[in-house]
């Protein structure tokens, strides 16, 4: 599969017919353009969750999807919050929230694979995930571009490759560093072409990243 936007039927005939489903696209295949553009056609009810600020900021700029944190407000058909947001008002408004979420069409919860990075250090993450996917009985869809696939919940996995011409605009590093010096100029070049995002598996690794940038 290519570019989600180009099987956006057979991606929502699959939604449709499933409550747990898992869409495993890498960056570059579309994800936050279904969300934004395709998914609003078909559901008119949606929440987005995730565990990072820069993913509700993408799906809320320039689309009819509203962040709660800035609105307060959970009326609004297309909203999104993340994780910390989420398990703030099940705490503070946990009849509100539950309401809401009975509402909506569909819940999707991106960047999936950090449940599995969260562990030990961002409990709101860990929570939100085993809640969407033991207990909220209604229709929710993971996303995440390197998935963790549970063993002991079937989930309807749809997977989508990034086409050629995405790949001409993205670059990987794939091969790992010789020190952390090699690492911080690796990343100082290539903020001067655009964006980069760093991936750290614990809370230890991101303070010490982050010490040296």
């Amino acid at each position: 599969m290519g570019k989600l936007s180009d099987f956006s039927k057979q991606i929502i005939d699959i939604v449709d017919g499933h409550q747990k489903l898992l869409l495993n696209a890498p960056t570059g295949t579309g994800k936050s353009y279904l969300v934004k553009n395709i998914f609003p056609v078909r559901y008119k009810n949606i929440l987005t969750i995730s565990p990072l600020r820069m993913v509700t900021d993408e799906i809320t700029q320039n689309s009819i999807f509203q962040d709660v944190k800035k609105i307060q407000n959970l009326n609004s058909p297309y909203i999104a919050m993340t994780t910390d947001i989420f398990q703030n008002l099940s705490a503070q408004y946990s009849k509100l929230l539950k309401e809401r979420m009975e509402k909506a069409e569909i819940i999707i919860f991106d960047e999936q694979h950090l449940y599995k990075e969260s562990k030990n250090f961002r409990d709101k993450v860990i929570r939100t995930y085993e809640y969407l996917l033991y207990r909220f009985d209604g229709k929710v869809l993971f996303m995440s571009g390197t998935p963790v696939i549970p063993k002991d919940v079937k989930l309807q996995i749809i997977t989508a490759k990034v086409p050629n011409s995405a790949k001409k605009i993205i670059r990987y590093a794939k091969d790992g560093f010789e020190d952390m010096d090699e690492m911080v100029t690796h990343i100082g070049e290539e903020v001067k072409s655009g964006s980069v995002m760093i991936y750290c598996s614990s809370k230890k690794k991101v303070e010490e990243v982050n010490s040296l940038l």
